[in-house]
């Protein structure tokens, strides 16, 4: 019967229907399972697959329950108090954003910024611009924020942000008013809700640089006209030689006078409030190196873990050259996840698959096929440096066809691959589809792409998923060292950022595959969240004293003349 409580998963509203069929199901079945340890298991995989997909948010909680009995420092009256923390944000705010559209009328859209925790440091998560974007989603992904830092060692918290809304669907002016006004509300309804150390966030789904150029400008003005920029002499000058609501009300679409402003003077001040936003563009205080992040992580994480769970290494007999990839979503991260894959030599991109996108008759997706590789730089060339749709590409060598999203889906799932890299959206592999799976390894591009559920059949298939809070931080490594870049006045080449993040991702690989190690019998997702929880628990025992990452690298930054341009 106990063996049977364990598999429960947290009681609320949603899920009491559920949990007390699963109670009649163990009591009926008592006896058997009292006799058999493996009907046991089994019963309790087939109740808990019974159970309906549930969402984002509460995939995250059932997973945190699920490593709990693994953590020793979460026993007792205090543990519960600090199991229950991990499990809520500390704050949730919601806002609703008025937009003048071009037609002349005006739409309310719902925001939401979720701020996890700040054990280990200010909350960090990107703002996403999305019609899937809820609350739940939100709370969610800024719990996995939290786990993420924590796995990568970054002295950050975790946050998250969004907006519904369709980013295609809006003209440059809309979207631009959309940004500022997000920005906007949060302030409003909290003056710390950013702040350089308390808050920070970054670009994700349907945002980009420019768009975080938006919102670090209306921070700015923010900031000037309500007398709390760090830097009083800097609050100084701009008080005493701009005024800020002129400009305003003579800009132009697009322009960012307080950005200009600021640029002019960070060869005299330091501006701690510029790393507030991050994957800002370079000529606006962005990091060399931050658009490639995320992706360039993801390989760092495919290069660990093929060596040490498949022997493929360009050192060993097998060479990474032999394996055979599949990438769901061509944005950002899975397009230079494809690029590096390629180019470092990792293996072949046999598929891809894409959302067409506006402008089409209907919702499709596009899928590009060949056993021999892909042309992956054509094809990035094309759909990043181009700017032009993925369904216009063409090549000879490569088999192209459309399908509505459930075949994409499929297709992708069942590719005959070595690796499979979700890098589209969160649950895309789940109990419906993860028994169709014959790659060897899985490595989380996406937020949550894994179910719980099909977390189940992917370990009974002995697969190993490279889980999200490991495989997907480098961005927010690089965003920790842009924040720094701005605080410091410094400017680190891409070399330089490229080095410290293999260093970052591969310190923790080798963290979460030595709790993987130790215990056991887990998955590798349970050795991740069991070595983020723990060091979460260990930073709020030791409040304040979280070491800095860049103690830790070969050059810190702190050291570093201002303006110096480190080689």
């Amino acid at each position: 019967m106990s063996q049977i409580l364990n598999f429960l998963i947290p009681i609320n509203n949603q899920w009491l229907p559920q949990v007390i069929m699963v109670l009649a199901v163990s009591f009926l079945f008592a006896p058997l399972v009292a006799k058999a340890p493996e009907a046991t298991k089994k019963l309790c995989r087939n109740i808990f697959l019974s159970l309906s997909q549930s969402n984002s948010y509460e995939n995250v909680r059932q997973q945190l329950f699920r490593v709990r009995p693994h953590i020793n420092e979460l026993q007792g009256a205090e543990g519960d108090m600090v199991f229950n923390h991990l499990l809520e944000p500390q704050k949730l705010l919601e806002v609703k954003v008025p937009v003048l559209m071009d037609s002349g009328e005006v739409k309310v859209f719902h925001g939401w910024r979720s701020l996890h925790s700040s054990y280990r440091g200010r909350s960090q998560g990107g703002t996403r611009f999305s019609n899937d974007v809820d609350k739940d989603e939100v709370r969610a992904l800024s719990v996995l924020m939290s786990l993420k830092t924590a796995a990568a060692g970054i002295p950050f918290g975790g946050g998250k942000g969004g907006l519904k809304i369709n980013p295609r669907d809006l003209s440059l002016r809309e979207l631009e008013l959309a940004a500022r006004g997000l920005m906007s509300e949060h302030l409003k309804a909290d003056s710390f809700a950013f702040h350089p150390e308390v808050d920070g966030t970054a670009s994700d789904r349907g945002t980009n640089g420019q768009i975080m150029n938006w919102m670090l400008d209306t921070y700015l003005h923010y900031r000037a006209t309500h007398n709390s920029l760090s830097d009083k002499k800097l609050q100084e000058y701009v008080n005493k030689n701009f005024d800020l609501e002129a400009m305003y009300r003579l800009k132009k679409v697009g322009e960012a006078p307080l950005l200009e402003i600021f640029n002019g003077l960070r060869g005299q001040y330091s501006i701690p409030e510029y790393g507030v936003i991050t994957s800002k563009s370079i000529e606006d205080g962005g990091s060399q190196g931050r658009t490639e992040a995320t992706g360039l992580g993801v390989y760092y994480s495919i290069r660990e873990s093929v060596d040490h769970f498949l022997g493929f290494s360009k050192h060993k007999t097998n060479q990474l050259s032999d394996l055979t990839f599949a990438i769901q979503g061509f944005g950002n991260v899975g397009s230079h996840a494809a690029l590096f894959i390629s180019e470092m030599g990792a293996g072949k991109v046999t598929q891809v698959v894409e959302y067409v996108g506006k402008g089409n008759p209907k919702e499709e997706f596009i899928v590009f096929s060949n056993p021999l590789g892909l042309p992956v730089k054509e094809m990035f060339e094309h759909a990043v440096t181009q700017k032009l749709p993925l369904a216009q590409f063409k090549h000879p060598g490569a088999k192209i066809f459309r399908t509505d999203e459930s075949g994409a889906k499929s297709l992708f799932v069942s590719s005959h691959v070595d690796v499979l890299v979700p890098a589209a959206k969160e649950n895309q592999i789940t109990s419906d589809n993860a028994s169709q799976v014959k790659a060897k390894i899985i490595v989380e591009a996406a937020n949550g792409p894994t179910t719980p559920q099909a977390d189940l059949i992917l370990e009974e298939k002995k697969i190993i998923v490279v889980p999200d809070i490991l495989a997907n931080a480098g961005g927010v490594s690089v965003s920790y060292l842009e924040s720094q870049q701005n605080a410091n006045n410094t400017f680190l080449k891409k070399q330089v950022v490229f080095e410290r993040l293999d260093k970052i991702m591969t310190r923790a690989f080798k963290n979460v595959r030595d709790v993987y190690e130790k215990h056991g019998n887990i998955s590798l997702r349970d050795a991740g969240y069991i070595d983020a929880v723990e060091k979460l628990i260990k930073a709020r025992n030791t409040q304040g004293k979280v070491k800095r990452l860049t103690e830790e690298l070969d050059t810190p930054m702190r050291t570093l003349h201002k303006k110096q341009l480190i080689n």
